[in-house]
């Protein structure tokens, strides 16, 4: 279903719960991007937050 409506998306299927750090270690390695962001599935993001920190980044 993710596929049929998010093509862009590329999904990681695991046969077991292999953890949060695992999780993201996967994702992480494949990743193309300058930056990569990880939350945890309760962090709550503020307004402007991730384009502040980007600026930042692009900044320094």
């Amino acid at each position: 279903m993710i596929k049929e409506y998010f093509p862009q998306v590329n999904v990681i299927e695991n046969k077991e719960n292999v953890g949060f750090a695992r999780a993201n270690n996967q994702a992480i390695a494949k990743c193309t991007g300058d930056y990569i962001l990880i939350l945890n599935p309760d962090t709550l993001v503020l307004q402007n937050a991730v384009e502040k920190t980007v600026d930042f980044m692009d900044e320094n």
